[in-house]
């Protein structure tokens, strides 16, 4: 299943942080850091199939 990679990032200086916060640390402005959506990605299991120790039907 994938999942959506989301980055904050400060509007004014262009600062990116893992989560949202109130201030830039960078610029020290208050309420400019907003949400990007960067898209999806693959979980590590979503390619393999089978269990350990099968012959073939793995990712190619």
């Amino acid at each position: 299943m994938a999942k959506n990679k989301t980055a904050f990032v400060c509007n004014e200086c262009g600062q990116d942080f893992p989560r949202w916060q109130g201030q830039c640390s960078a610029c020290t402005e208050w309420n400019t850091i907003t949400e990007v959506r960067l898209g999806s990605i693959k979980s590590a299991g979503s390619s393999v199939s089978g269990y350990a120790g099968a012959v073939g039907g793995g990712s190619k």
